[in-house]
């Protein structure tokens, strides 16, 4: 009995996913355009890029990659830096403009500095958190997860095994921001 149960319930489930309209499965599209690619090598590159795409994915969201020149107005243009002034942010991996809305320079030469087991999970979650930033369209950080303002060693061992997550806040912040700026690019046209 407890069997046709549960069998009820699964069809009752797979009967509402198919009678929903398409765009409630449709995930917002944000992309990605990523300057002076040849600073860093091009597996570095495309496992950081992963990881950041792949956070991203769990909360719904889709980051599509795109290189400077086919990049859309609406594209977040990220600057590989891989010659940072000493006293330009110290201590800063990366810095994010939120209130402009669209530059994110990424200081690869920090990142280097980093132990190199953990260099590319590194920039791989450097990158998410800065691409939030500009989403949320604030500079504001939280106590935890991918949006802390630092990174310590034991989170940086752990996000060798898991990707740190997106706290439920930030995650309305990042859907908030990408439908203004949606709204934003649809009244300029």
């Amino acid at each position: 009995m407890k069997l046709f149960h549960i069998m009820g319930m699964i069809v009752l489930g797979v009967v509402e996913l198919c009678a929903r309209e398409p765009q409630e499965f449709a995930q917002p599209i944000v992309f990605v355009c990523v300057e002076h690619l040849s600073s860093i090598e091009p597996e570095k590159a495309n496992q950081a890029m992963t990881i950041s795409e792949r956070m991203y994915a769990r909360i719904g969201i889709k980051l599509r990659w795109k290189f400077p020149s086919a990049c859309p107005e609406s594209g977040i243009r990220v600057d590989l830096t891989s010659h940072t002034p000493a006293h330009y942010n110290p201590g800063a991996l990366a810095v994010a403009f939120p209130y402009e809305g669209t530059h994110i320079r990424l200081f690869t030469d920090r990142i280097g500095k980093a132990r190199p087991k953990i260099q590319t999970v590194l920039m791989g979650h450097v990158l998410a958190h800065e691409i939030a930033h500009i989403l949320e369209g604030v500079s504001r950080h939280s106590a935890t997860g991918i949006m802390k303002a630092n990174f310590d060693d034991r989170d940086c061992n752990a996000m060798q095994w898991f990707d740190m997550p997106f706290n439920q806040f930030d995650i309305d912040l990042i859907r908030t921001g990408i439908a203004y700026r949606t709204q934003a690019l649809e009244a300029r046209r």
